[in-house]
């Protein structure tokens, strides 16, 4: 258990070092691209790309079903069954490339040009850049099999790496509509789309030079494609359910309040999505240790490490998502300057959703882990489809856009609460143990550094000195509760020896 304790550290500073800089020049290279493009062509492009998004739900399907076989037989030590699914799922990753192309030239075309709320004097340059992001989809299915490997394998480090040189390469991208003439949306969206493809091509020559298993072989095996093509299609409810979320709901702000809303709505997600990927690179980190552990039986270390991965991410996303859920305002007028309206309501109602999805993913982890998809996916995609249905109601009777954002913490909590319910079942969730070890020091932790945070801040309302003051004592008042009330003796130790370390000479 220590030595995986010590490689989940290990994989989660890599992909620190890669949220870092990634966070910094995601935030710079969005302030670029919303200013080049104007909040109107910058709510198209995250529209029409949502409409792509939505063909392309079959991605993350076959994805989550390629990862989990993956890590499955990394902890059985079976390299042929590994083997077999790669090249299982290069088969499948064909024809679904096959079947998105189809979907998006007929009725993904027609879906764009009819029923969106576009200017006309745009479509020309909306239906370049569906076409661009099409291609993307499907140039992004050829990585699937590849990055499996990679985080089977756990070189988050590599992982890292590439993830830098995408940002870095959207941050030059952004450089180049400084100088460009032409129609600037097009040139963005054919820019994203030559990198989405250079990228495909490098996760592939990596696997092939440093994974025997990455050498495609076709795999006869019927059981092979069924365990993946049932275990994949269950989750393809569940997938679509969360597409409708994202892309849905984007689209329908679009219908009932236009693309400027959409620009909102997308500054939004850049933000929860940077405080989202902090979380993730904990999650991406345990993943397969929580896959593993299951697979070798040791349900109990499985146990515990799902207790810590919930404390671990929550408590990190609140040392960040404090100070910005407080001055999300002036944080929005100095990285913007002229912010769209809603904007800051639609963050803060994000980054409640970031904090319910720290408790969501080890459970999701875990509920992968066993492999029974079918009942967990129907219950999501109830939740979440509700959700869309209750968003369209509002919207009809006159509620603001910020609704469907409300609406759909109701429906990642009741996600939640069927996946607790599902894994004790199995006897892998203990509701007595979460209440203990993980609600109860939260909930205290969330309380006394709020509080104290806002007594501080009560003190100074002059900007910038509060909002310096906010971001200090946040970070001390939260590390301090977090220290005492939501470590245990060992994990303090630990932490106070690593301190101790970094002073050494």
């Amino acid at each position: 258990m220590e030595t995986n304790k010590k490689k989940i550290a290990r994989n989660t500073i890599a992909l620190f070092l890669r949220m870092g800089i990634t966070t910094i020049v995601a935030l710079f290279t969005s302030r670029i691209v919303l200013q080049q493009l104007g909040a109107s062509d910058y709510g198209i492009y995250n529209v029409v790309g949502g409409v792509v998004a939505m063909i392309g739900f079959l991605t993350a399907s076959l994805a989550q079903g390629i990862q989990r076989f993956i890590n499955f037989y990394s902890g059985t030590n079976e390299l042929d069954k590994i083997s077999e699914v790669y090249s299982a799922g290069v088969m499948l990753v064909m024809g679904l490339a096959i079947l998105i192309l189809f979907v998006g030239e007929t009725i993904g075309l027609w879906f764009l040009n009819t029923q969106l709320n576009l200017p006309s004097s745009r479509m020309v340059a909306a239906n370049w850049v569906y076409q661009f992001s099409l291609i993307s989809v499907v140039a992004s299915l050829y990585q699937i099999p590849h990055m499996a490997l990679i985080i089977a394998h756990e070189e988050m480090n590599v992982y890292a790496y590439i993830s830098i040189f995408e940002v870095v390469a959207k941050c030059l991208v952004a450089y180049i509509l400084y100088i460009v003439s032409d129609d600037k949306l097009i040139v963005y969206a054919g820019l994203l789309m030559i990198i989405c493809f250079l990228l495909s091509v490098f996760y592939r020559f990596y696997c092939h030079r440093k994974y025997q298993e990455s050498h495609f072989v076709f795999c006869k095996k019927k059981e092979i494609y069924i365990s993946l093509a049932t275990f994949s299609g269950w989750n393809i409810l569940g997938t679509t359910a969360n597409m409708c979320t994202i892309s849905g709901i984007n689209i329908l702000l679009n219908i009932f309040w236009g693309t400027l809303i959409n620009a909102a709505r997308a500054i939004s997600v850049q933000v929860s999505t940077c405080v989202d990927n902090m979380i993730q690179n904990v999650q991406t980190a345990m993943n397969p240790q929580i896959v593993k552990l299951y697979s070798s039986g040791e349900l109990n270390a499985m146990k515990e490490l799902m207790l810590d991965n919930f404390k671990w991410n929550v408590y990190l996303f609140w040392l960040i998502a404090l100070p910005l859920f407080i001055e999300i305002d002036y944080v929005l007028y100095l990285w913007l300057g002229e912010v769209p309206v809603y904007t800051s309501i639609f963050i803060r109602i994000t980054l409640i959703r970031c904090m319910l999805k720290c408790i969501e993913r080890p459970l999701i982890t875990a509920t992968f882990a066993v492999g029974e998809m079918k009942w967990v996916n129907i219950a999501s995609s109830c939740f979440l489809g509700l959700e869309i249905i209750g968003a369209i109601i509002l919207f009809y009777l006159g509620f603001p856009p910020y609704w469907c954002f409300i609406m759909d913490l109701f429906a990642v909590s009741g996600c939640i609460i069927y996946d607790m319910l599902f894994l004790r079942k199995r006897q892998l969730f203990s509701f007595r143990s979460f209440l203990y070890k993980v609600a109860i020091p939260v909930s205290v932790i969330i309380f006394l550094s709020a509080s104290g945070t806002i007594l501080v801040c009560y003190i100074n309302d002059k900007q910038p000195l509060h909002f310096l003051l906010t971001c200090f004592s946040s970070f001390i008042l939260s590390a301090f509760f977090i220290f005492f009330i939501g470590m245990n003796m060992n994990e303090r130790l630990v932490v106070c020896s690593k301190i101790k370390n970094l002073f050494r000479v």
